[in-house]
């Protein structure tokens, strides 16, 4: 396997190995990337995780139960509960814009003890994102996203976003 503009895969765990692909990069991970256009887009993990956690305030766990039923649980499948949990609290404490807000709720329970809703800055991010880094980092492995020396996907792969879509360094 080779990697385009200086991607370089690592070693993959068992459970990437066994996983459909795009191209040259596992179906879980590709998820995980900016999309690169006009305007730049969320990558899908992002996407699908702020649309279906709605404009109406739930919890972690709430959220959760929603995916599972939805078309979309794969996400659950491939990241897991932890990983929902803390992207929603990056969101939500991100100071780059107000996208998604928390609150404390009656629950002491970890994944019920805020409450989280999209705002409506954040249901105009879903259309699209004038600059990568108005999206808090998010990091897997060697990876990281929606920082300057980033990755975007683009048609014929991943490669480094161009600095243009980065407002920190225009």
């Amino acid at each position: 396997m080779r990697g385009h503009a200086g991607f370089r895969p690592a070693a993959l765990p068992g459970w990437l190995a066994q996983t459909q692909w795009v191209g040259e990069v596992p179906k879980p991970i590709y998820d995980l990337f900016p999309r690169l256009g006009a305007p730049p887009q969320l990558s899908p993990y992002d996407y699908e995780l702020l649309k279906l956690l709605g404009t109406d305030w739930s919890s972690t766990l709430a959220a959760i139960v929603r995916l599972l039923r939805s078309p979309d649980d794969r996400l659950m499948q491939v990241w897991g509960d932890m990983t929902i949990h803390q992207r929603l609290h990056a969101w939500s404490r991100w100071k780059r814009g107000r996208y998604v807000e928390h609150r404390p709720s009656q629950s002491d329970k970890a994944f019920s003890r805020f409450e989280y809703r999209l705002t409506e800055e954040g249901e105009r991010l879903l259309s699209g994102m004038p600059a990568l880094d108005l999206a808090p980092p998010f990091e897997f492995g060697s990876f990281r996203f929606y920082t300057p020396g980033s990755w975007v996907m683009t048609p014929r792969g991943p490669r480094r976003a161009p600095r243009r879509l980065f407002a920190s360094q225009r």
